[in-house]
C-alpha cells in the first residue's frame, strides 16, 4: 500500500511540475497605426458547392470621416445562387459594420439586410 500511495504522489507531482511550465503570459494588444493600414482593402472571394461556382463574396475595409468622428467601415457582401430539386434559390447577404477610429475601436453601428427569394430581412 505505501508503494501505491508514492507512486500515486510521484505521479501527481510530475504531472503538477509538468504542467506550470506551459502557462502563458497574459495576451497583448498591439498598436495600431493608421497609417500601416492599406486602406481601403477590398478582397473578394468564390462560393463553391460540390466543386462548382454557386457566387462569391466580398469583403471591404475603409476609413470613414476625420478627426472625432473619423470611423472604421467593414461591408461585407454574399451572393449564392443553388438548383435544388428543379427550382432556382438565391440569397443575398450584406452587412456593414462601423467602429469607431480610436482604440478600443468600439462598434459603432450595424446594419444586415438577408434577401432570400421574395423573403427580405432586415436588422
Amino acid at each position: 500500500m505505501p508503494k501505491a500511495c508514492t507512486l500515486v504522489l510521484t505521479l501527481a507531482y510530475l504531472l503538477f511540475a509538468c504542467t506550470t511550465g506551459f502557462a502563458q503570459d497574459a495576451p497583448q494588444r498591439l498598436p495600431i497605426a493608421p497609417d500601416t493600414l492599406p486602406l481601403p482593402l477590398t478582397e473578394w472571394y468564390g462560393a463553391y458547392l460540390r466543386g462548382q461556382k454557386v457566387g462569391f463574396m466580398s469583403s471591404s475595409l475603409s476609413r470613414q470621416g476625420s478627426g472625432q468622428t473619423a470611423t472604421y467601415r467593414m461591408e461585407q457582401q454574399l451572393q449564392i445562387t443553388v438548383v435544388s430539386f428543379g427550382q432556382k434559390n438565391a440569397l443575398e447577404v450584406s452587412s456593414i459594420l462601423e467602429f469607431g477610429a480610436a482604440a478600443p475601436y468600439p462598434l459603432v453601428r450595424a446594419s444586415y439586410v438577408e434577401k432570400r427569394g421574395n423573403q427580405d430581412r432586415t436588422i
